[in-house]
């Protein structure tokens, strides 16, 4: 079947773009590209949360019970301050679904699949970056090279990924324990993190794609990205400030949008916002010199 109502027919390449086509402004181009590629973003999006959902529940396991243990040890004080009643303070839709399905899932099962998609998470990274850098080149590839290129980014993916999971649980588990301690050292452990997360959240912009861009190795792929993270310091603080405003705002709006959003529009969408507005910095210092160089 050629798709459902032609949208998500992928047996035959797209229009592609006429060599003479005069350049389209940026801001154009980008609602262009992403309306020209929404099926294929929204189907990426699903196989990237479908591979993600048992980290993301226990994610929320940890976050939501962090928050509402808070929220229980606030008080009356926190109440008169804040003027919520904690007694009315429920769970959002998608972590009350998550966690009710995960609790009907056996012990076992649940660690086996957390373990699956801990494990797939720096690969299946790799791998939606790669679609995402060729829908911005536009370049056409197929569902299929998404398998693909999990499956060739196997190794340094799976190093990515668990050095992202550490990092981020770290540094945030720094911020949020340290803080109101009254502790000195504790006190500049807690800022000392905040720097570090604001700069990972830089260098996190070029990682999964400098790893299915070029032959590095870790090391140099966190080298490069310290310095792209500066050399293109700007293109890197609207890429998170938009991802924040895609992030949060649908949340604490419109509710319901996290039900869909999440499982349909939410990390393809802000990986393509991210990949249009911070490929151009990897473009302009590390494929174009290398590509002079391939030309002397």
């Amino acid at each position: 079947m050629a798709g459902i109502f032609g949208l998500f027919d992928y047996t035959k390449p797209g229009k592609g773009v006429p060599k003479d086509a005069p350049e389209k402004r940026p801001f154009f181009l980008f609602f262009e590209l992403l309306w020209r590629k929404l099926s294929q973003i929204i189907l990426l999006n699903l196989i990237y949360f479908i591979i993600l959902l048992p980290l993301l529940t226990a994610v929320y396991f940890i976050v939501y019970g962090f928050i509402f243990s808070r929220l229980q040890q606030a008080g009356a004080d926190a109440v008169a301050q804040t003027g919520v009643n904690f007694s009315e303070v429920t769970v959002p839709a998608l972590p009350g679904l998550l966690l009710a399905a995960a609790r009907a899932i056996p012990a076992v099962l649940r660690y086996a699949l957390l373990a699956a998609s801990v494990v797939l998470y720096g690969p299946a990274s790799c791998a939606l970056a790669f679609m995402l850098r060729n829908f911005v080149q536009q370049q056409h590839v197929w569902i299929s090279d998404f398998f693909e290129r999990l499956r060739q980014n196997f190794k340094q993916g799976l190093a990515l990924g668990l050095l992202d999971v550490f990092l981020l649980v770290l540094l945030i588990f720094n911020i949020t324990i340290t803080g109101g301690t009254g502790f000195m050292v504790l006190t500049v452990v807690q800022y000392m993190s905040m720097a570090l997360l604001f700069l990972y959240l830089l260098m996190r912009h070029y990682l999964f794609i400098m790893a299915v861009t070029f032959e590095l190795k870790l090391g140099q792929l966190l080298k490069n990205a310290i310095i792209l993270s500066g050399a293109g310091f700007l293109r890197n603080i609207l890429a998170l400030g938009m991802n924040a405003i895609l992030f949060f705002v649908p949340i604490f709006l419109f509710p319901v949008a996290e039900l869909l959003g999440m499982p349909l529009l939410l990390f393809s969408l802000t990986g393509f916002v991210t990949m249009f507005i911070c490929f151009p910095v990897l473009k302009k210092y590390l494929l174009n010199p290398q590509e002079e160089i391939k030309s002397c």
